[in-house]
């Protein structure tokens, strides 16, 4: 069984972002603004990485998507910040429709001799536990039933924070949810066409049986100017962090306030 994780870094492709551009040029003005990409690239940084960089099961792949019209200097940085991460690669590529970009992205690491394939997706502000793979490794265990009758099966972990983050650390709400993007994968056929970035993950358990687990917290979802989610900001009611707070940020998710710090007061 493989395990394939896709991260979308600022890609100009053809609808997939709540926001609408008329043109792709348009697309491309908004996303590549350097305040904006500033923002991502440290939430990237704080959030993202240390928990796909620290994962106890190493035997995953983990694809990081940009488009080739992304400015050298930014794609330098992409490059150095994955540099120590051997399960990632980025893949640049022409704007596509949506659905055409992510099958492209995904589909050419997908082995049919090594069996199902689970594939989640990450924003570039999203962070998972440190045990996630390794997790999703035991729910196959759980779901191997339901899926060879129906094929596919959808992997839910419901426990996890919103974060905000500024120079002075990050502040989280602990929340309780279902078919948010982090810390939701599905389980599917190696010779499958579709990928995860096929099913509206808000909707996901009308078009396949879910698995939902409880239990530690799974997952981090970024709040910032730019996610464009009105339904996790509604969520997030930052409180002060604690020393538990602070250890489960460190042992979980490989996240710690003194990094967090550097990174948001880099100028």
């Amino acid at each position: 069984m493989q395990v394939i994780g896709l991260c979308r870094f600022s890609y100009p492709g053809f609808g997939g972002y709540r926001r609408s551009h008329d043109t792709i040029e348009e697309r491309c003005d908004f996303l590549y603004q350097d305040d904006r990409l500033e923002e991502r690239f440290r939430f990237f940084e704080a959030i993202t990485l240390p928990g796909i960089r620290a994962q106890t099961d190493t035997d995953f792949t983990f694809v990081v998507l940009t488009g080739e019209s992304l400015p050298d200097h930014h794609y330098l940085r992409l490059k150095m910040l994955l540099d120590d991460i051997p399960q990632a690669k980025v893949l640049q590529l022409p704007p596509l429709h949506h659905r055409e970009a992510m099958a492209k992205a995904i589909l050419p690491e997908v082995n049919m001799k090594r069996g199902p394939s689970i594939q989640f997706r990450l924003d570039d502000d999203d962070g998972v536990n440190i045990r996630f793979v390794e997790k999703l490794r035991v729910a196959r265990q759980d779901a191997q039933a339901i899926f060879e009758r129906k094929n596919k099966v959808a992997i839910d972990f419901t426990q996890g924070y919103t974060a905000t983050i500024n120079a002075d650390g990050m502040k989280v709400t602990r929340v309780s949810t279902t078919l948010w993007t982090p810390a939701l994968a599905i389980m599917q056929r190696g010779y499958s066409k579709d990928t995860v970035m096929h099913y509206p993950h808000h909707v996901l358990n009308r078009q396949m049986t879910v698995i939902s687990y409880s239990g530690e917290p799974m997952f981090i979802r970024g709040v910032n100017d730019y996610n464009g989610d009105p339904m996790v900001n509604k969520f997030h009611e930052p409180s002060k962090m604690d020393k538990d707070t602070k250890d489960t940020l460190s042992n979980k998710f490989n996240i710690r306030q003194a990094d967090v710090r550097r990174i948001f007061k880099a100028s």
